[in-house]
């Protein structure tokens, strides 16, 4: 009897040791206390491409079964009326707010989802490796707790590196075709007044080459020169890289001498889309941020009030921004080619280059053309006409040409109504 006590005695202490180690050494899962949650900069959030801060993203963390979970990353929306302060309206109301959508740091990606695996405990976890997004593939690493995330992207390449490069301006030599693309076809001719009191027609593409070639209008480091050389003294490279970012090399116009710098590398991302066609993606935060040193603006002394023009760019705006608003988060579509060139017998006559490396970038008419016609009404408008006047003759620059702008206005929505092709842009020589 008393041995079978103590059997039974031992026995239960066994099962109490062995169920108080199991308990004890019972493996936790990763990640199994945190739960779902978008992080920011403002709620936690770190998040690197290649080691350097990225601007304007929001992770969602979501926990999966086991020790999964999922990484969602995307564009976190721009408030465009905290931005600019508010917007009031000629009756002292606050205009509607706009929130932007942004991209993702991922090229070509407005949002991007991939699994994890999860490492660590079940509050504290890290997690890496590779993805394959439509665009371009990635490497990753972070590391989650309930009140942060740590992100870092790395070694970005793109599937269609077809134009990653350095690209240069070519110089002016006086000839605009070198510097800009400029093609416009219309039915209708712009009126322009040359100070003989009857406007004359002018073709569009005409005009815009004089206005850009012929006039004196930017002031590089004391001198005025026009704009096509203006370009040619501050655009010095454009570099696409393999992984997506565009890079530029310009010359500083703050500085004396022009010291040649370099853009920061998340203002602009690009991918290939097409055999003649690129996305351009932009990020407000990483250009805001970029420029928050240059805060300071020149404040004239003309007291122009533009709210009482609100009243009619907001219809209007209701028409553009559905158009332009995707553009932000999914990119301007920008189109290349062979760069185009005088004739060798025709000089008027622009036909494309036969040096592959000569190449043009440009808006077609495609984008140009809806948004373009969106703007016309207003151009022809007296309110919008007079408002544009006078800004132009109390502007050092712009007021020899206050007198010429009313016939050339009135006459620009026909132009824009009658047009069968419009392409603005930059040629550019890659190396």
């Amino acid at each position: 009897m008393r041995n079978s006590i103590l059997l039974c005695m031992s026995a239960l202490c066994a099962l109490s040791l062995f169920t108080a180690c199991r308990d004890d050494d019972d493996p936790k899962v990763p990640g199994e206390a945190l739960p779902e949650k978008t992080y920011t900069v403002a709620n936690g959030l770190n998040i690197t491409v290649d080691g350097e801060n990225a601007y304007g993203q929001a992770v969602t963390f979501t926990p999966g079964t086991g020790n999964n979970a999922t990484i969602t990353l995307a564009g976190e929306g721009l408030d465009l009326s905290s931005l600019i302060g508010g917007i009031m309206m000629a009756d002292n109301s606050a205009a509607p707010g706009l929130m932007l959508p942004t991209a993702s740091v991922i090229p070509g990606s407005v949002e991007v989802k991939f699994p994890v695996a999860l490492n660590g405990d079940s509050d504290n976890v890290t997690f890496s490796g590779n993805y394959e997004a439509e665009y371009c593939s990635f490497d990753y690493e972070g590391k989650v707790t309930a009140d942060a995330m740590a992100l870092d992207v790395k070694n970005i390449v793109l599937k269609n590196t077809t134009l990653a490069g350095t690209y240069d301006l070519k110089d002016n030599d006086e000839k605009y075709f070198n510097v800009c693309r400029i093609e416009w076809d219309s039915e209708s001719k712009l009126m322009v007044d040359m100070g003989f009191g009857v406007p004359i027609p002018f073709e569009m593409k005409a005009m815009l080459a004089v206005m850009l070639g012929g006039y004196e209008l930017v002031e590089i480091e004391g001198e005025k020169v026009n704009v096509f050389n203006a370009l040619n003294a501050v655009l010095k490279s454009v570099t696409l890289g393999n992984d997506g970012s565009v890079v530029a090399e310009y010359g500083d116009t703050e500085v004396e001498g022009l010291p040649v710098k370099k853009s920061a590398k998340g203002l602009a991302q690009y991918v290939v889309t097409s055999d003649n066609q690129m996305r351009l993606i932009l990020n407000p935060y990483a250009i805001i941020a970029a420029s928050a040193d240059a805060e300071n603006r020149a404040e004239g002394d003309a007291e122009i009030d533009p709210s009482v023009l609100l009243e009619k760019l907001l219809p209007v705006a209701e028409n553009l921004l559905p158009k332009l608003i995707p553009l932000l988060s999914q990119g301007f579509p920008v189109n290349y080619g062979p760069a185009l060139v005088p004739d060798e017998v025709e000089d008027d006559l622009m036909v494309p280059s036969t040096d592959p490396n000569f190449v043009s970038f440009y808006l077609d008419t495609n984008t140009l053309l809806p948004i373009l016609k969106d703007i016309a009404p207003l151009l022809g408008d007296d309110d919008v006409v007079n408002f544009i006047v006078q800004a132009a003759s109390q502007d050092p620059d712009m007021g020899f040409m206050a007198s010429m702008l009313p016939p050339i206005l009135k006459s620009l929505p026909d132009v824009i109504n009658t047009t069968s092709k419009v392409e603005l842009g930059l040629n550019l020589q890659k190396r």
